[in-house]
């Protein structure tokens, strides 16, 4: 369909405010969030609503083994909560190779929404290929892995993605211009569909390269379970093709490998200098940790990793919150500023986090309105 606008004010319609948002106190960068126009958020809405069940099935069903969350309301923390069951079903006794123990793989890309290649993007919605991919393991013309109902979208895609949008950034008088021509805009409301239906046929074809390996991700999280050999081959083939084919690259700062079994081995020191030995050789500089990970926010691990995660989450958001405590007017203002600190302490102490944190706020309440 012919865009009958300017170019100028096509560019506009394809793109909306722009809102740079901070990524967390412990993380650099912002994370650039795009609001595009109401109508335009409520009938992709609504489209989406429509096809919900068929994504679930695309996502959920495709291979036993390559399993996304990415559109479930809860899915960070079915997420979190898989990927750590299933260690034990990739463990192998008391008798499990100390060399070639099960492990977990966190991987994570770098502005990963916003770096997508839209070929790739284009191509899965059509599910056909345009070009070959993975060293071509798909070639150019043959069929890929695709949600036929999420063709539906196919117009939209060329509309609003098919050329470069420009955002526009406004702080107080004064706006200026972002132009986007890559990824999907963070805000409109298919991106996380358009960016896990992208993602997925390498997370399939992973899925059948490697047979001992499980893969699930979460959104931009991407995680391995398997063997330590099988795994660190699937991770390198993983880098590999989300540079080569989708645009992505992996953040070795956020990547780590988990290796629970190893946590008190006699010889800990030794088994990670030799194992970041191998991952180097694979150009995978990761980092080997056997207490715990954080997936998706969520620890995953020991109780004193979970313990440690607590406390440096409340610390934080006690420095945050004592920010709040610069506003001398406003007690709708400080009562919520109690019920946050009441919260903090909620998760920090283990008999009131098993209630929310809801004792400690009340008591918050309580000190603010008697003190």
């Amino acid at each position: 369909m012919p865009d009958l606008l300017i170019p100028a004010l096509s560019a506009i319609r394809r793109g909306g405010r722009f809102i740079p948002l901070s990524k967390g106190a412990d993380k650099p960068g912002l994370r650039p969030i795009v609001i595009g126009s109401a109508h335009r958020r409520l009938a992709t809405k609504l489209a989406l609503a429509a096809i919900r069940s068929f994504l679930d099935q695309h996502f959920l069903s495709s291979h036993p083994r390559a399993i996304q969350f990415g559109l479930d309301r809860d899915g960070c923390l079915k997420f979190s909560q898989t990927a750590p069951a299933l260690l034990p079903l990739h463990a192998r006794g008391d008798d499990e190779d100390v060399a070639n123990p099960t492990v977990l793989v966190s991987l994570d890309a770098k502005n990963a929404f916003n770096s997508l290649d839209r070929q790739a993007l284009f191509d899965a919605i059509e599910g056909r290929a345009s070009r070959d991919y993975f060293d071509g393991s798909i070639t150019e013309g043959a069929s890929l892995p695709s949600c036929e109902h999420l063709r539906l979208f196919a117009s939209y895609l060329s509309s609003y993605y098919g050329d470069s949008a420009d955002l526009r950034l406004f702080h107080k008088s004064q706006s200026a211009s972002v132009q986007c021509t890559s990824g999907v805009c963070q805000g409109d409301v298919p991106s996380s569909v358009f960016f896990c239906h992208s993602i997925h046929p390498l997370l399939l074809h992973i899925a059948e390269l490697f047979p001992s390996v499980r893969v699930l991700a979460y959104a931009d999280n991407v995680v391995l379970v398997g063997p330590l050999e099988d795994a660190v081959a699937a991770t390198s083939a993983m880098k590999k093709y989300m540079l080569a084919d989708l645009k992505l690259e992996i953040q070795p700062r956020e990547s780590k490998v988990y290796i629970p079994s190893w946590h008190q081995h006699p010889d800990l020191s030794q088994l990670k200098k030799s194992l970041k030995r191998r991952l180097k050789t694979q150009l995978l500089h990761f980092e080997v940790v056997t207490g715990g990970i954080t997936l998706g926010g969520l620890p995953i691990g020991t109780d004193g990793f979970h313990a440690s995660q607590l406390r440096a989450k409340v610390s934080t958001l006690n420095e945050e919150l004592s920010k709040l405590g610069l506003v001398q007017h406003g007690f709708m203002f400080k009562t919520l500023a109690a019920c946050l600190r009441g919260f903090a302490l909620g998760l920090a102490l283990p008999r009131l986090a098993s209630r929310c944190g809801l004792c400690a706020c009340r008591f918050s309440l309580f000190l603010l309105c008697y003190a």
